[in-house]
């Protein structure tokens, strides 16, 4: 059982006036500018450097000098979204000039004229898209898509110029929340997220669209259909969205109707962008205005739009390795005596890297041995299903033992039970549902082939055990250990030829053969980091396929190959998926039924962040009301604890007479829906006065903490009574996990690797009444 106060947790966030200054400097800078990166961006520019510029507009010109007279160097034909050092800047004939430094032409001048180049902010190095008006929320630009759901396909395509012209660098495909960095009178440039850096921006940038396929979505609140209440609702009707406000206000027409059933969407599942909410006269109350998310249509065949969802949690997931599993088996028979210790070391070290980092989320591991049919039940030991936690697999590696039994002679003594363990590696290992499988297999020799002595391992082939690897969507991969000992040489050599039997079944691209190179712990490292390298190698392509990357290097040709379609169905995804066209469109939905039953209900798409800083902050005014005694010290105490909570969730200061509530959300996008914050900060002072106003404003904010608590830790609190007197919640943590928080941006390559920033923000779809 646990109690929620305002004197504990302003105990527990703040021990005085000046750590909470610091905290809210710390929040003002993470929290206001949607902000969560790892890296710094303000990074100081060498010696004759002038930060750098992005090219936007393939028509830029290059010239020889500073001077419109000066000869043509060539053009920007190629360059769109690449970034160049900037080396020079000067004035000529009312125009700015940029000395860049260029791999074809060594240094060239352009004009700086503030439509074909983006440029970092002011003592940054990094260029930020478009901000609302008065606010600190960045502008989204969502895809009209025109594309319908009976299977006529159509597209939106992207240029890498404002005007539009010439050959498109692609086509809009699945649904996509994107960034606005530019706008003309005829188009957009879109990125894939906020932000970019000199060393990505070719990759953050998509390309100019046309302005009439551009929604602007500039809140962070999405509707979805209430299924809270879908007893009471369902004798009305399901509900419907209509493409025209004609048609929802006479409620004919429509063009989508809402599942039946009390099912809600999956927490990662895209919600409708709120546009606007429109006033109805009479009493039929109000509708809203949203952006439509519909199905999609692939080669004139139909996805439904919850599977387009799930395949792109399903990729996040992979690419971000919250789904990736890694099964090991080792040979433990006493033909590995002389490297058991080697390969011992390797793998604590080999797992530690897969899994011991706290920078981001890793592979999940497992261990096993195998060894020959007259171990007995010593043939197969599980040492540790799949797992987290190095402590364990770490004591699982120490309890690996070489031995073999005496009676194991004759024809059947080299050999080993190699398909029996893989065999039963694959069975026993507790994988994931959805995600990438990889089986490590570390061993010398081969496999039995003269089934006499041990007729049992005749149920068992090469093809067959490539077969059951295809099957259960395992990529084996295998280690190949003690290749120098020419007495056993064609039981060495038959490890390899039946691993190449294996891989011919496995779809070949699934399976791989490493050589140790020597007897030493780090050429066995340095062939297991080998063997995963093909971990990287799948990443690169679902990257590809999921930002559906068009470059003249070939994104779509990979995406479009037989490989990236395996790659996809072993993760249970549709090919066709991330190359379909999907519906986005304007739409009108109503707010309640006709039985005025609410209809739709709103959550606010948040980064984990700024929820945390949201906590804090609700936590420290909870605590600065419930000490308010009128006191002149009091009152100070007061202003200033709400002035420096406010900043920093918006990073500005609030005036005294600007209403918080409004303040708040005009600059964050962060709804404040209680009448308590709807005053200015010398009403609020004044409202506070009253000790029963004070219970009433502790208690609603302390309730809020407990919800917020309940999704950053993604566990249901269950909420008990209210201690009127001492002013504190009980509340007791569950043992029910509630998930919400997803990849909702396109992964990207960092500094020309293919590799999710792991750092980077989460977000969650949240419950509007969650908030303040």
């Amino acid at each position: 059982m646990h109690y929620l106060s305002g004197f504990l947790a302003i105990a527990l966030c703040i021990s005085s006036l000046s750590v909470m200054a610091e905290i809210g400097e710390e929040m003002k800078t993470t929290l206001y500018d949607g902000a969560d990166d790892s890296k710094p961006d303000i990074v100081p520019t060498t010696s004759g450097e002038m930060g750098f510029v992005i090219i936007i507009d393939n028509s830029l010109k290059y010239y020889s000098d500073a001077d419109l007279s000066a000869e043509i160097e060539g053009s920007a034909s190629s360059d769109f979204g690449r970034s160049f050092t900037v080396v020079d800047k000067g004035k000529f004939e009312g125009k700015d000039w940029l000395k860049i430094k260029h791999p074809r032409f060594e240094q060239v001048w352009l004009i700086d004229d503030g439509n074909k180049i983006l440029e970092p902010g002011s003592g940054t190095q990094k260029v930020e898209a478009q901000k609302t008006d008065q606010g600190k929320l960045f502008k989204k630009g969502l895809v009209r898509n025109h594309g319908r759901q009976d299977g006529n396909q159509t597209s939106v395509a992207y240029y890498n110029s404002p005007n539009l012209s010439g050959p498109p660098l692609g086509t809009v495909s699945i649904f996509e929340v994107r960034y606005i960095f530019k706008i003309t009178n005829k188009a957009v440039l879109l990125g894939r997220v906020d932000r970019a850096l000199s060393t990505n921006s070719r990759d953050v940038l998509v390309g100019w669209l046309d302005k009439e396929n551009i929604i602007e979505w500039n809140n962070r609140i999405g509707v979805e259909f209430n299924k809270g209440n879908w007893e009471e609702r369902e004798k009305c009707g399901v509900g419907k969205i209509y493409f025209t406000e004609r048609s929802a206000r006479k409620r004919k027409g429509h063009e989508f109707e809402e599942g039946r059933g009390k099912d809600g969407l999956p927490y990662y599942a895209n919600r409708y962008p709120l546009l606007e909410t429109v006033p109805r006269q009479g009493t039929q109350g109000i509708y809203y205005k949203i952006a439509y998310i519909g199905n999609a249509v692939a080669d004139g065949r139909i996805i439904d739009k919850e599977e387009i969802d799930k395949a792109r949690n399903t990729l996040d997931t992979v690419i971000r390795q919250e789904n990736v599993d890694i099964m090991i088996l080792v040979d433990a028979t006493r033909g590995m005596a002389r490297h058991i210790a080697n390969v011992k070391g390797a793998l604590k070290k080999f797992m530690k890297s897969r899994i011991d980092n706290s920078s981001r989320k890793q592979a999940k591991v497992g261990l096993a041995v195998y060894r020959d049919y007259p171990d007995g039940s010593g043939i197969f030991e599980e040492m540790q299903d799949l797992t987290g936690n190095i402590a364990a697999l770490n004591g699982a590696v120490d309890r690996i033992s070489v031995r073999s039994n005496s009676a194991d002679q004759g024809i059947g003594s080299f050999p080993e039970a190699v398909f029996y363990g893989i065999d039963h590696a694959i069975k026993k290992a507790d994988w994931e549902g959805e995600g990438l499988r990889f089986l490590i297999l570390i061993g010398d020799h081969g496999n039995h082939e003269d089934y006499s002595q041990y007729p049992r391992d005749k149920s068992y082939t090469a093809a067959g055990i490539g077969k059951m690897l295809r099957e259960n969507k395992v990529t084996m991969l295998a280690v190949h250990v003690n290749r120098s000992d020419g007495s056993k040489t064609e039981f060495i050599d038959r490890f390899k030829r039946q691993i190449e039997v294996i891989s011919e079944s496995n779809d070949r691209s699934f399976s791989n053969y490493i050589p140790v190179r020597e007897n030493s712990v780090d050429s066995v490292l340095i062939a297991l980091r080998d063997s995963m390298a093909f971990d990287q190698k799948y990443k690169e392509h679902y990257i590809s396929v999921r930002n559906n990357a068009r470059r003249e290097t070939g994104g779509l040709g990979m995406y479009k190959g037989h490989f990236t379609a395996k790659l996809l169905e072993r993760l249970g995804i549709d090919p066709d998926v991330f190359k379909a066209s999907q519906l986005c469109e304007k739409g009108f939905v109503h707010e309640k039924d006709k039985c005025k039953n609410d209809l739709m209900e709103r959550k606010v798409l948040v980064e984990r962040n700024i929820l945390e800083g949201l906590k804090v902050g609700m936590d420290l005014l909870s605590g600065t009301v419930r000490d308010f005694d009128n006191t002149p010290e009091s009152v100070e105490r007061f202003e200033g604890v709400v002035a420096k909570v406010v900043r920093a969730l918006t990073g500005d200061k609030i005036g005294q007479d600007e209403e918080i509530a409004e303040f708040i959300e005009k600059r964050t996008g962060i709804p404040v829906h209680t009448d308590l914050l709807e005053r200015t900060m010398g009403q609020l002072i004044e409202f506070s006065r009253k000790p029963n106003n004070r219970k009433r404003f502790v208690k609603y904010l302390l309730e809020r903490v407990i919800r917020l608590e309940q999704v950053i830790r993604e566990q249901h609190m269950e909420l008990g009574n209210w201690d009127s007197e001492n002013m504190e919640w009980i509340y007791n943590p569950s043992d029910k996990k509630i998930f919400y928080f997803f990849s909702l941006e396109q992964p990207l390559p960092d500094r020309g690797k293919l590799e999710m920033d792991y750092s980077k923000r989460r977000h969650a779809w949240v419950p509007l009444e969650y908030f303040p």
